[in-house]
C-alpha cells in the first residue's frame, strides 16, 4: 500500500509543478494572441491607407499627364498655325518607333492601324477631322505610355498635323477652327 501512496504523491507533485507552468503558458499564449490580433489590425489599417495613398498618387499623375498633353497640344498647334512648325518630319520619325509598342495595350488593333496610316500620310493631306482623330489617338497613347518619350513625340507630331489642318481650314474660311480637344 505504501507503493500506491508513493505513486499518488509523485503524480500530485508532478501535477502541482506542471499545472502552474501549463496555466502560465496558456495565459501567455492568450495574451500574445491578443497582441498579434492588434498588430494584424494595425497592418490592415496601414495596408488600407497605403492603397488609398497609391490611388491618390495615380489620380494626381493622371491629372499631370492630362495637363501636360493639353499644354503640348495647344502650344504645338499654335506654332503650326503660326507657321513656326511646318512638317514635323523629325518628330514623325521618332513617333513611328512608338507604334512598335502595339503589344498588350489599351489601344485597339484598329486604333494602332489608324496611327500607322496617319504616320504614313503626308501632313498636308490630312482633312481636319482626320487630323483631330490622329491627335486624339496620340493623346490616348501618351496618357497610357507616359513613361516613354516616343509617346510624347507621337503626340507632338499629331499636334503639328492638327495645327497644320487648323491653319489650312482657317486659311480657307478666315475663321478659327473648332477642332479643339474632343475628350
Amino acid at each position: 500500500m505504501h507503493a500506491k501512496m508513493d505513486w499518488v504523491e509523485t503524480a500530485i507533485a508532478v501535477l502541482g509543478t506542471v499545472a502552474p507552468i501549463v496555466a502560465t503558458i496558456a495565459g501567455v499564449v492568450y495574451w500574445l494572441g491578443g497582441k498579434f490580433a492588434k498588430i494584424d489590425a494595425k497592418f490592415e489599417d496601414l495596408y488600407k491607407r497605403f492603397n488609398e495613398l497609391r490611388e491618390q498618387i495615380n489620380v494626381g499623375l493622371l491629372r499631370l499627364a492630362t495637363a501636360l498633353t493639353s499644354y503640348q497640344e495647344f502650344f504645338t498647334e499654335y506654332l503650326a498655325v503660326k507657321g513656326v512648325s511646318s512638317s514635323g518630319a523629325t518628330v514623325k520619325g521618332e513617333a513611328r518607333r512608338f507604334v512598335n509598342l502595339a503589344l498588350a495595350n489599351p489601344l485597339t488593333r484598329e486604333e494602332w492601324e489608324k496611327l500607322k496610316r496617319y504616320l504614313d500620310k503626308d501632313p498636308e493631306e490630312f482633312a481636319p477631322e482626320e487630323a483631330y482623330e490622329f491627335r486624339d489617338l496620340a493623346r490616348k497613347a501618351a496618357l497610357e505610355y507616359g513613361d516613354r518619350p516616343e509617346a510624347y513625340k507621337l503626340h507632338l507630331y499629331a499636334c503639328i498635323v492638327a495645327g497644320l489642318a487648323a491653319k489650312k481650314t482657317r486659311g480657307k474660311t478666315g475663321e478659327q477652327p473648332s477642332g479643339r480637344r474632343t475628350s
